[in-house]
């Protein structure tokens, strides 16, 4: 409930800036630099690169027509349940191509149901997609093989409908007792849609 509360904070949050910035005209005719998107996955790798990782999240896109689709696998060495903390760092590219990072920063205990939650009705397709048996927490040690997660299915998740457009890198990570025990980078850009 907390990760919820959060979430609908910053949906709170963006809506006073769009209602405010488009309340007041804006003279030279530019539209609002927040509102509802496009997501566009650019790149998707692997960022926790030790041997003895004890969750390794391989995984790569792959564009079928008009949508773009997560491919991989997938090996926990421990179970993706409540026991673990997820973690998430948003870093920002600047007009001069660099990165500003750790704009956003936010860690949960908890991170098999966290994850449920914030992909809400996504969730099914997302775990059926990357090869989980079971839609349920935990997910069980061992290696999985996505057979295909089609992205655009995100839309339907508990993210924000409306966001600051740009490019941005995004990492999420998987911790226990401040041990990092996997982690997944995605470079994503949220354009007007």
């Amino acid at each position: 409930m907390k990760n919820y509360n959060f979430f609908m904070f910053i949906k709170l949050l963006f809506i006073i800036i769009i209602s405010s910035e488009s309340t007041a005209k804006n003279k030279n005719g530019l539209t609002s630099p927040v509102g509802p998107y496009q997501l566009v996955f650019k790149q998707i790798y692997n960022c926790e690169m030790k041997q003895d990782s004890k969750i390794k999240l391989n995984a790569f896109l792959n564009h079928k027509g008009n949508s773009t689709w997560l491919h991989g696998n997938y090996t926990l060495k421990v179970p993706l349940d409540d026991t673990l903390f997820m973690e998430m760092r948003l870093a920002f590219k600047d007009s001069f191509g660099q990165w500003k990072e750790n704009q956003f920063v936010f860690k949960s205990p908890k991170a098999c149901s966290t994850l449920k939650e914030i992909l809400g009705n996504a969730w099914t397709a997302y775990t059926l997609g990357i090869g989980f048996p079971s839609t349920n927490c935990p997910i069980h040690s061992g290696t999985y093989n996505a057979t295909g997660f089609d992205l655009s299915v995100l839309k339907d998740s508990n993210a924000p409908k409306v966001f600051l457009y740009g490019t941005y890198k995004f990492h999420l990570y998987f911790t226990k007792n401040n041990e990092v025990l996997g982690c997944q980078a995605y470079i994503l850009e949220f354009k007007r849609s």
